[in-house]
């Protein structure tokens, strides 16, 4: 059974229920320990982004982009729970790359993603959230939809829309099937998901997440200068103390061989005036 193409967000809800069903029906829910997991508890990389997100956004970009019905197959029941376990266990693990993992199919990946998504205690778009993003005059609220992330909500999500736009630049006709999956998914509410409204949404926050990480990157470069002219300043300041502790120990030097020179010329001047 796939994703229909119509806007039945009530069946698409209830497949998504059931693969959930499928896979925890053995009580199988130590094997998928970060299921059900608060951003904030999760193991993060350098950046502040949870592993997990990376791993599958990894393995997604670089094996899963020109599979074709990607998450239709990831939400229907034909998948083996073995499968998804395996997938489970490459992407949960920070010591693995997913990049050079290829042993496991993207579908699973997918799959990982969307009971990730799922399970998430709490939706990564509140509801006032999601009406500001849905708003017409969007580019007004952007800063103040930007302000109700923290970081580590911001960058989940910059991570997952970027697979969705990237897996619908290859696949145009699951725009809208996919853009209901993930409204679900990012609310957690079907009431949101059946609103008619989730192409504008998804749409919208793609351009904020967009403008978000551009802003970031141009104050990472603008403040690149300050940090250079910091080191240079640090460096000239070592320099010149170095240059002056340099200066006295040659001045000391100097003087001791003087005085040497003056005890010696002295010493064989006594001498010679004894003898």
């Amino acid at each position: 059974m796939k994703l229909p193409v119509c806007t039945d967000e009530h069946m698409c809800s209830n497949q998504v229920e059931t693969k959930i069903e499928m896979l925890f029906e053995d009580c199988n829910a130590d094997k998928l320990n970060l299921i059900g997991i608060p951003l904030e508890k999760l193991p993060l990389n350098c950046d502040g982004l949870p592993f997990i997100v990376q791993n599958i956004y990894d393995y997604i970009v670089n094996y899963g982009l020109y599979e074709e019905c990607l998450f239709d197959e990831a939400c229907s029941n034909n998948r083996r729970k073995e499968n998804i376990y395996s997938a489970y266990e490459i992407v949960s693990d920070p010591k693995k790359s997913c990049r050079t993992a290829i042993d496991v199919n993207a579908v699973d990946v997918a799959t990982v993603l969307i009971i990730w998504l799922y399970y998430l205690p709490e939706p990564l778009i509140s509801l006032k959230q999601f009406s500001m993003i849905c708003d017409l005059d969007v580019n007004k609220q952007n800063e103040e939809i930007l302000k109700s992330m923290n970081n580590i909500s911001k960058q989940t999500l910059q991570q997952i829309i970027q697979i969705v736009d990237s897996y619908e630049k290859q696949h145009e006709l699951c725009k809208e099937k996919l853009e209901i999956l993930f409204t679900l998914l990012l609310t957690k509410s079907i009431n949101i998901a059946s609103q008619h409204n989730h192409l504008q949404f998804i749409d919208n926050l793609k351009t904020i997440l967009m403008k978000a990480k551009i802003k970031n990157n141009a104050h990472v470069i603008n403040n690149k200068p300050m940090v250079i002219k910091e080191n240079l300043l640090q460096d000239e300041n070592i320099f010149k103390k170095n240059n002056l502790i340099n200066k006295t120990s040659l001045f000391r030097l100097v003087f001791y061989l003087i005085l040497c020179i003056f005890i010696i010329n002295n010493y064989f001047t006594f001498s010679i005036s004894i003898k």
